[in-house]
């Protein structure tokens, strides 16, 4: 029994450092979409800017997903009993 906690909270440390880093990759990817964003104020290329930024947040989406679907996964996993 204790060896499965152990087991427990190693796997749980794993899930919050995965948390952790999604969510640091997510501020990352924001701050570049806001110096876009502050870019475009100053440019005549708005077109061109804008697709760079929407490809920029659907990078964040995607991401965000593959996140979600793996939280779901995470959640559906049945726990083992000993």
């Amino acid at each position: 029994m204790l060896h499965k906690v152990s087991t427990d909270l190693a796997q749980l440390g794993d899930c919050i450092a995965e948390f952790a880093m999604f969510w640091t990759n997510i501020d990352i990817l924001l701050q570049g979409v806001k110096g876009r964003v502050d870019e475009l104020r100053h440019t005549k290329a708005l077109r061109l800017r804008l697709k760079t930024v929407r490809s920029s947040w659907e990078e964040i989406e995607q991401t965000y997903q593959a996140y979600a679907v793996k939280v779901r996964l995470f959640d559906l996993t049945p726990l083992v009993q000993d």
